[in-house]
């Protein structure tokens, strides 16, 4: 993984992320870090079939998870699994 980490937290930005969820794969999901939220966060790829949202939505709260450490570890408690993580570079902070 080529991810760009300072004192374990990401830059600002967002990061193509594939994920395993309980054996399925999720090849769309997007880990990154909301400055104003002051989290890391996860959102994937995949749908809730009943309303469209993202089946899993990770760091929606107030520092939630302030590191990167902290998100894995709470991906690691749901059993989500990081597999690939790279910056996309047409999301970079300004």
């Amino acid at each position: 993984m080529g991810i760009d980490v300072i004192n374990d937290r990401l830059l600002p930005g967002r990061y193509a992320a594939v994920i395993d969820i309980s054996g399925t794969i999720d090849e769309n999901a997007i880990i990154g870090f909301d400055e104003p939220m002051q989290t890391h966060f996860l959102q994937s790829g995949m749908e809730n079939k009943q309303d469209g949202s993202p089946l899993i939505w990770l760091g929606v709260d107030f520092r939630k998870y302030p590191t990167m450490s902290s998100l894995l570890a709470g991906m690691d408690k749901l059993k989500l699994k990081l597999l690939e993580l790279e910056f996309e570079p047409w999301s970079s902070p300004r």
